[in-house]
């Protein structure tokens, strides 16, 4: 569709030719983050790879949410947030970062951490 071979968009996205080879004849799934960079390096929303899907196709594959997906991350804080937070090093830090923007967005209360991990 776009007239790229598999080896530039490989290139592009920082993959192996054999990793393209997968993602396209659907031997391995695309992760979220590996479908937006797909998306980057042939210039176009994510949610292009869903036109003209049946509206049941669409939703076995979740076409809604990679909608959603790509406008978010389209956002400037989304931009902020994943700067920020690709610096914080420590992992043990970064879980407990994900747990509670996780119980943020659940509405769940947030359990007291130990001093000592963070």
């Amino acid at each position: 569709m776009f007239g790229w071979s598999q080896e530039r968009l490989a290139t592009r996205v920082g993959l192996t030719f054999q990793q393209v080879q997968k993602y396209e004849s659907g031997a391995n799934r695309v992760s979220a983050s590996k479908l937006w960079a797909i998306a980057q390096a042939l210039d176009t929303s994510v949610a292009s790879f869903f036109d003209g899907l049946e509206p049941a196709a669409a939703q076995q594959i979740g076409a809604q949410q990679a909608v959603e997906l790509n406008a978010f991350l389209a956002s400037s804080d989304a931009i902020d947030l994943i700067a920020a937070f690709s610096k914080v090093q420590d992992r043990t830090l970064r879980r407990h970062v994900i747990d509670l923007v996780r119980a943020l967005s659940t509405g769940v209360a947030v359990p007291e951490a130990d001093n000592q991990d963070c």
